[in-house]
């Protein structure tokens, strides 16, 4: 009898693609063009849960747990376009509470002519932290870690447009005593020492709501909103209190001290308020320097 060659096994249509689809080092999700899904990979179960969920979710928005809006979904906008979407921004919450990243999502045509499309996530957290650091650094003084100018301001345009025509408000300026001389004698590592001093004693001292900064070499700004004349001028002197308390704890140190300067704000702009508040700050100075 002629011995022939075994024959391999027939490879059953479409075998190859589904292996790679589960396999796919990347959560993998296809749904209709109405986000209800028809498979999902290896990945996606791992990160999600597993699929499907006996009375659980049907749609990928309630399988990911997706906070995006209907009206921003890019699955939506992808079958709508015909084109593929990268880096959308879709914070997804899988089973064990890793937040996920929708790298892409393409247009995929489905059996009977179907529009669908394909959704490939992955982890995020480590993304989304790098944002949020991002956006920290952006917004902060480096030394201090109170807002920045840039950050401030807005911040305080923000706040003072938002003001009705009866609401008060405080703004302060702080000048830093002596701090070229700090420098001078004792060096700029002690000058920041100081810096840094002042940024804690600020944050201490001022409540949840108020927007504290940093908006100069030695100059610091706070704008208080719902503050009375007399809550501000109290405000003023809990922080020299701090001041005095701080420099009693360790005399060694450079004494801390600073010149105040405080307008009360009416619904307006920002610089017209600082302006007022610095010639006060400014005016203080020079009685302190008169005095000596």
């Amino acid at each position: 009898m002629k011995r022939g060659r075994a024959r391999a096994p027939a490879r059953r249509p479409g075998r190859a693609p589904e292996c790679a689809f589960e396999h796919l080092p990347v959560a993998a999700t296809v749904t209709t063009a109405r986000g209800r899904i028809r498979a999902v990979n290896l990945e996606a179960r791992r990160l999600a849960g597993p699929w499907p969920v006996p009375g659980g979710a049907r749609t990928c928005r309630e399988y990911w747990g997706c906070r995006v809006a209907e009206k921003d979904c890019p699955l939506r906008r992808s079958v709508a376009t015909g084109r593929v979407i990268r880096h959308a921004l879709v914070h997804a919450v899988g089973s064990r509470g890793e937040e996920t990243l929708v790298e892409r999502v393409a247009p995929l045509p489905l059996p009977g002519g179907a529009r669908g499309a394909v959704l490939v996530t992955g982890p995020a957290t480590a993304f989304f932290r790098r944002i949020r650091r991002l956006r920290r650094e952006a917004h902060l003084d480096p030394l201090t870690g109170l807002l920045n100018r840039r950050r401030f301001d807005a911040l305080c345009a923000r706040a003072l447009a938002g003001q009705r025509r009866r609401d008060r408000g405080a703004f302060l300026m702080l000048d830093v005593d002596d701090l070229k001389a700090v420098n001078d004698s004792r060096g700029h590592a002690a000058g920041d020492r100081l810096l840094k001093r002042l940024g804690l004693i600020l944050s201490a001292n001022t409540r949840r709501g108020d927007i504290v900064g940093r908006v100069g070499g030695d100059e610091f700004a706070a704008f208080c909103p719902d503050t009375s004349p007399s809550q501000a001028r109290e405000l003023v002197r809990r922080l020299q209190r701090a001041m005095a308390a701080d420099n009693a704890a360790d005399p060694s140190r450079p004494r801390l001290s600073a010149q105040f300067g405080v307008a009360m704000s009416r619904p307006g702009n920002t610089s017209r308020l600082r302006a007022l508040a610095d010639a006060r700050l400014r005016e203080n100075k020079r009685r302190l320097h008169r005095g000596r």
